[in-house]
């Protein structure tokens, strides 16, 4: 009688190798990237500190500061610039890497990226500056309907307006 034989054979085997080179091929790159866009998250979110004390001190003091704020983690180089000029009593924050671009932080290659997600934060700004009312006497917060609405339009038209400007210019 025969033995039933118990074990894998050499094809079966080299299969199975295969598959698993083929699937680590595709996984390792997207792997990579998923944790550079972590490092880089990581690196924005610690320059919440330092870009608030820049608030503050703009605020209280009328103190710019001129400098970037610039942190590296893990090979990627995360850098805030501050832009005062844009809004009266505001900043606005770009952000730009050069490593992998991510969530709210463009990579420096892709500058149409960029330029939109430069848009969309000044447009921002500008919209809390008219929601914020943006006489300096008058320090009060005003919510009205119609200039909420229209605050709302303007800012819609400039996101539009830069998104055209930068796809023509691309």
């Amino acid at each position: 009688m025969k033995s039933k034989q118990k074990g894998f054979t050499l094809i079966e085997l080299m299969l199975v190798i295969a598959i698993i080179g083929i699937l680590a091929v595709k996984a390792l790159p997207a792997y990579q990237n998923y944790t550079s866009k972590a490092k880089g998250s990581a690196a924005l979110a610690s320059l919440n500190g330092p870009k608030l004390s820049a608030e503050e001190e703009y605020t209280l003091n009328n103190n710019a500061r001129t400098e970037d704020l610039t942190l590296e983690e893990g090979g990627i180089i995360v850098i805030l610039h501050p832009d005062y000029t844009s809004v009266p009593r505001s900043i606005i924050w770009s952000c730009s890497t050069t490593g992998v671009g991510f969530k709210s932080c463009p990579n420096d290659q892709n500058p149409t990226l960029q330029t939109l997600t430069i848009a969309v934060v000044i447009a921002n700004a500008r919209l809390a500056a008219i929601i914020r009312d943006e006489n300096p006497d008058n320090n009060r917060i005003s919510f009205g309907l119609e200039t909420t609405r229209q605050a709302a339009e303007n800012t819609a038209q400039i996101i539009a307006d830069e998104a055209a400007k930068t796809l023509n210019d691309a």
